[in-house]
Order: structure tokens, then sequence, then C-alpha cells
């Protein structure tokens, strides 16, 4: 930026232009562009202003404060820096005190060439992909390339879409901006590369096997495929790696994942006498031989301790090999208590559950019907009701029941009495 001697900007007179520049500068940072700027015979440049002016009503312009102060070329050198995205893409230029334009251009010329070789490695490039012998590009509508069979993306978030680059840091189509992609006698085409340092495109497409393929033979999916990667240059190619494909009609290759088995198992709570009868709150605790102290303990996971439903059962998973016993912890209501005593005990091998033994038969036994394992419990027969403290007891009971005896003693009497007298009087 370049002010004649005594242009006014903002509020005064410009006499330095690094204040307006880095301003402009910051802007262009926000929008993500690559800045590279360059320092010519910046050294001799020390003095730096600083000034306020106010705005008179006439339009004249009147000096509140002025200040000057010089910087050291290291200071200078990290000022020039920061007017660009980064510090390594400022490059100083040296010249001669009596250097002509010409020469002054031609240095930055140079330089200029020197960043786009590092930063553009690939100008105008062109990617040649051709299909292998017995390969086939699949196409949606089985003629033409659509922008359906295949992805086009820049590592820079930017991706073709409907044969149109989007996306990438300033959603402009980033490095993929400018790009085109053909299919022409079996041979993809991607033109108008401009890629430099840590940039890269992917493309992806589908391919399948010729129906006339031989079975178990490694084929090239592609032929040799090269870049060029500047077009001012046609006769240098780069060549890509070619992968190889295959299929196997008489053996097909089965991959089965090595999984160690683990053992389940699920366990009803019912009646004793009546199986049908469903227990719920019975609280169970599984617990796992351990080889090291020899003896039980509850098994490692959140499941240790599991209580009965509504449908009376209670599962356990994922049981790796080993010895269990099932404990009771709790009984339901009603039922008769277990005291710390191991229901059964089972063994898991191979993540198949064997050897179910029923340990305590006096209050709880198990068995097994059909699929189902059953566990029972004996259910507490309620007792005889007690008279309350102070009441009538069972006097009048006796009395009543004393009462009905002595009538039916009488009627028996009667009875025999009347029988008796009826008899004489035959006899008479």
């Amino acid at each position: 930026l370049n002010y004649p001697k005594g242009t006014f900007y903002r509020n005064g007179p410009v006499r330095e232009h690094g204040t307006p520049t880095k301003l402009y500068i910051n802007s262009l940072k926000q929008k993500n562009y690559d800045i590279f700027n360059f320092g010519i015979d910046i050294s001799g440049f020390r003095q730096v202003y600083n000034e306020d002016y106010k705005k008179n009503q006439d339009g004249t312009f009147q000096k509140l404060k002025e200040e000057a102060f010089e910087l050291s070329d290291g200071e200078i050198t990290e000022l020039m820096k920061s007017f660009s995205s980064k510090p390594e893409y400022y490059t100083p230029i040296v010249t001669s005190s009596d250097a002509s334009n010409n020469e002054i251009l031609s240095k930055i010329q140079q330089q200029f060439e020197k960043i786009l070789t590092k930063e553009n490695s690939i100008v105008n490039g062109t990617i040649e992909d051709p299909m292998g012998d017995k390969i086939n590009l699949q196409l949606g509508n089985g003629q033409t390339l659509q922008p359906s069979d295949y992805t086009l993306q820049g590592n820079d978030g930017s991706i073709m879409k409907d044969s149109i680059a989007t996306g990438g840091p300033n959603n402009d189509g980033g490095i993929l901006k400018g790009v085109k992609l053909e299919y022409i006698k079996n041979k993809l085409y991607v033109r108008g590369l401009n890629l430099g340092e840590g940039q890269k495109v992917t493309l992806t497409y589908d391919v399948k096997l010729d129906d006339s393929f031989i079975s178990n033979k490694f084929y090239d999916t592609n032929g040799r495929t090269t870049l060029n990667p500047k077009s001012e240059d046609p006769n240098t190619l780069r060549d890509f790696p070619i992968p190889k494909i295959r299929d196997v009609r008489e053996y097909p290759t089965i991959t089965i994942k090595n999984e160690k088995k683990l053992g389940e198992i699920e366990f009803t709570k019912v009646d004793k006498d009546n199986n049908k009868l469903l227990l719920k709150g019975a609280t169970f605790e599984l617990q796992e031989f351990n080889e090291d102290y020899k003896l039980y303990l509850p098994i490692k996971n959140n499941n240790s301790k599991v209580v009965t439903g509504e449908n009376g059962k209670i599962s356990y998973k994922d049981l790796k090999d080993g010895k269990y016993q099932l404990i009771e912890a709790v009984s339901p209501k009603d039922y008769q208590k277990i005291t710390n005593k191991p229901i059964l005990t089972f063994e898991v091998v191979k993540g198949s559950i064997q050897n179910i033994i029923a340990v305590n038969k006096q209050i709880s036994e198990y068995h097994e019907e059909g699929d189902k394992h059953l566990i029972t419990n004996t259910h507490i027969p309620p007792k005889g009701i007690i008279p309350m403290t102070g009441g009538k007891g069972i006097l009048s009971f006796i009395l009543i029941g004393g009462s009905m005896m002595s009538i039916a003693g009488g009627i028996y009497i009667w009875k025999r009495y009347k029988k008796s007298s009826d008899i004489s009087r035959e006899k008479d």
C-alpha cells in the first residue's frame, strides 16, 4: 500500500503505511488465505511515527499527538513476519544501492518461483488411470460416468459433488477448485490438479472382475497409472503402485473369529408343592471357585446378586470356565429360610453348563423340567388362632358344646324309653 506524502487517512496525514497494511493483512488472515511477503532493503527504515489528529468542522485536521521512535533490525524483521500468514512465509530481499527496478523485480520473481515450487509441486497436473485386464468400472447407467459413480475428496475438506468442487477452508472448492474428472476409453483422467506440501486428493470408485476371469488368479486392478505433475513438462511421469485382486470360485475362504465361548444359565424359583407357582423376592448370589485361595468367592461382575421378579427367573451370562455354587441369600416371604447354604453347584466347560448338583435337599430342591432349571422352596403353613388375653376364652364354646351333648343324650334316652314301652304293649 502506498500513500503520497500529505495524504490524509482516517484521522490524519499518512507518514508510514505499516499500520493500515497490518490491518488489511489481519482481515485476510481471518479468511484463511496463505499470505507471502517480501521485505526489500528494510534495514534502513527505522523511524516509526505514532500520530493522532482531530478533524475540524471546516474539514481541516488538528494534530493532537505526535510520537516518533526507532526500531532495530530484529524488531523490523518481526514486524514484517507478522504481515505473513506464517512467519516462514516472509522473505527478505537485499539489493545494491543502485539496483534498478527491473533487478528488484527479477529477485522477487525468483523468490516467487521458489515458493511455487515448494508450495505447489503439482501445477495443473493430470492423473491417467486405466482399468486393468478383466476389470470393469462399475457405471450406474452401464454406459457413461456419472457423479454418483465415484468420490473425489481433498484433505482440506473439499469434495466433488455433481462434478463441482465444494467445501474447503473458504468453502470455494479448496484444492479441488478447477479439477475435472473424465472417463474415456476405459481410462479415468483427473485434470487440473494444483497441490502443494501436505495436500492430497483421494479418488474412490467401484470395480468388478469380468465374468471370464480365471478362479484364484490375481489381476491388476489398473494398467499403468501415472501422474504428470506439471503440464508444462508432459514427459515427466510418476507411477502409482498397482493393487491386485482375485476371486476364488472353487474354494471360497471363510474366516471364523477365534472367540472364547462363555457360559450362561437361567433358574426359576417355584413352590415345592406347586411348580407352576412362581416365587418373587428371592435373592441369589453366584460364587466362583478361586484356585488360588481354594474357596468360593462372588463372581467379578455387577450381577453377582440378583432378585427374582414376577416370573421367578434369575439368569447369569458370560461365565468363564470354572466351578460355581449358587446361594439363596434371602428366601421368598412365607417360605422357609436357607442360611448361607449353597442350593447347588455346577461347572462351565468350554462355555457349556455341566454337572449341576443339588446340595441342600431338605428345604430347597433342584430339578430339571424340560430345558428349565427349577429351584423349589417349602412353604410355611399358617399357625393356629390364639384367643386374645382377657377375652371370654373357650368357656362359652365348652358350655355350648356340653349343652348340645346333653340335648343329644336326652333325645337318645327318650327314644329308647319310647321303644321299650311300645314293645311291652305288644307283649300284653
